[in-house]
This record gives structure tokens, sequence and C-alpha cells, in this order.
């Protein structure tokens, strides 16, 4: 049994396929019960100690004299993010995705939201709107609980409202995006992250 520290872009496709055990048998451990109870597998946050219980080491047919070949399926994890610019969707808008082997094209639906079907070893792709013209990163396995701080600014850099900010300071920043989504989404403009400020994010997110 290892006890494995979280770091930032971890999460529990990516740390199986690192250990080479089901994701499942991980998760479901009974001495990872604590973290289940306030985390989802796929929202970890750097500092999180998850155990990995020891993999049965499977055996493989092997001939001498001769080439033997093997093969390994990397999982895929979906990947939803929901693109806006300043509180606007990109609806309905083509795309393409750069950074993988394959590649991934398709549309936006009338919320701004992707579906991409992602190799659990890839780190970061980037999300291209082919007729605007705009090019997104998408860092995989950055985002973190809406509880956290940095879950709640994430999503709002996410979402557009950090945009055009960078002259405040880190709070004065965070203030005024939280104030311009609770406006745009008709909540009581309060400046804070409060419960139903959270819940509206989230949803607006897709995650």
């Amino acid at each position: 049994m290892k006890s494995y520290v979280i770091r930032q872009g971890d999460y529990l496709a990516k740390i199986a396929l690192r250990f080479g055990i089901a994701a499942d048998e991980i998760w479901k451990h009974p001495k990872n019960s604590e973290l289940r109870a306030k985390r989802k597998p796929n929202l970890l946050v750097p500092g999180d100690v998850l155990f990995v219980p020891e993999p049965a080491r499977p055996s493989l047919p092997f001939r001498c004299g001769t080439t033997n070949r093997y093969k390994a399926d990397v999982p895929k994890v979906p990947v939803r993010v929901t693109f806006q610019v300043g509180g606007k969707a990109i609806a309905n808008e083509p795309y393409e995705v750069e950074g993988l082997a394959a590649p991934q094209t398709g549309e936006s639906d009338a919320s701004g939201k992707v579906t991409l079907q992602v190799p659990a070893h890839v780190r970061e792709v980037r999300v291209r709107f082919t007729k605007m013209g705009m090019v997104f990163p998408v860092m995989i396995g950055d985002m973190e609980p809406i509880d956290e701080p940095s879950g709640v600014r994430k999503r709002l850099e996410h979402l557009g409202y950090m945009q055009g900010l960078e002259m405040f300071d880190a709070d004065k920043r965070l203030r005024i995006a939280l104030a311009s989504f609770q406006r745009a989404t008709g909540l009581h403009v309060s400046e804070e992250a409060d419960e139903a400020t959270k819940e509206a994010l989230v949803s607006a997110h897709g995650s």
C-alpha cells in the first residue's frame, strides 16, 4: 500500500494509469473512505493523500526466439468545458482540438459546452474555434472543488469573467468577477462566493 500526495494536474484516472491499477480499486479502498467523503475522484486538491493498493502482477505469454508484442490501451476521460467570453456563450461554433495524436473536431452546443475525450496521460490541449480564430488552452486535471477558493476563481476564469482585470490585486479581481457573474445570472450582488453563487458557477461551468 502506497500513500500518494496529490499534485497539481492529478486526477484518479491519471493516477490509476501511472500505478497500473484500476481506478475503482483505488477509489473504493477502505483507506480512502475519508477522502471519498469530501472529494470527487476527478476533483482532487493538491495536498490530498490517496492510498494506492499494490497492483496484481499480470502474467503475459512469452515465446523465446521470436518477437513478442504487447498492446496497452490508454484510458480516455471525458472533459466538459463551457466556453464564454464576457459572460456570452460561444454557442454553435465549430472547433478543433490541438495536442492529441488523433484530431478531434466538433461544434459547441447552445450553451457553449464542448465535450472532449482525452487520454489520461495528456496534460494540456488547445481548443481552436475555427471561424472565430480564437484558441483556448485547457489544462486537464486543474479544476478543483467549488468549495475551495481556487475552484471558484478557476471557474470564473474559464467563463471569461476575470479578463481585463489584471490591473487589480487578486482579491479585488475576484470580487469584481463575482459581482459580474452575479449580475449576469440574476443573483444578489454580494461580491462573495455564497452557496447560491457556487451552485450557479458549477451549473454554468458544467463541472
